[in-house]
């Protein structure tokens, strides 16, 4: 067992706007619900258009809401092997 922490990206991309808004973040993978908050108020933060592409361990997830109306207290995160932006990961 390592003691290396890995890094989880996330990439949060607002399809709402136009130019698309974008913000990446970088965070320690030791701390799982640390990671979980940080997606959550990443799309929460940029609203109903809005989801987060997360790359971790060379595996791609897409995280979206799961509220019809207000923030999401959760997401549902699904494993991709393509999205448009992960160029903007590299």
């Amino acid at each position: 067992m390592s003691n290396i922490s890995e890094i989880v990206r996330i990439l949060t991309i607002d399809t709402g706007h136009d130019p698309i808004r974008m913000e990446r973040i970088d965070i320690s993978s030791d701390n799982p619900a640390a990671v979980k908050t940080a997606v959550l108020e990443a799309i929460n933060r940029f609203g109903k258009n809005a989801h987060a592409l997360i790359s971790f361990r060379d595996k791609w997830f897409v995280a979206d809401h799961t509220a019809a109306r207000g923030p999401s207290s959760d997401y549902v995160k699904s494993e991709v092997h393509y999205h448009p932006f992960m160029e903007n990961m590299v």
